[in-house]
């Protein structure tokens, strides 16, 4: 699963980003920019339990952090669906959050 950041800066620098994905964590020293800067962490997900609507199975629900030096964010997520597509080269997988 890809988690995609995005920071923004008022002047160019560096930053520690790290993000937390159920009780993986991924930290990374990354350059900004001024204005927007998008940072990308890929966690493995081994047998996702998926999230269901009320009524037609379990709302398992992922603990996300994002945090860096000077704020934090935290949020649970639900895996909805999975779709694998593969070409010659690469397999990509798409997870829809809820």
């Amino acid at each position: 699963m890809d988690v995609t950041t995005e920071l923004l800066a008022d002047r160019p620098g560096s930053t520690e980003v790290a993000v937390i994905f159920n009780g993986e964590v991924k930290k990374r020293m990354v350059s900004v920019g001024k204005g927007t800067t998008l940072t990308t962490s890929t966690f493995e997900v081994t047998r996702p339990k998926l999230w269901w609507p009320v009524g037609y199975g379990d709302q398992v629900l992922y603990d996300l952090s994002v945090a860096t030096p000077d704020e934090s964010t935290s949020k649970k997520i639900g895996l909805r669906t999975m779709e694998v597509a593969v070409n010659r080269t690469t397999w990509v997988c798409q997870w829809s959050l809820w």
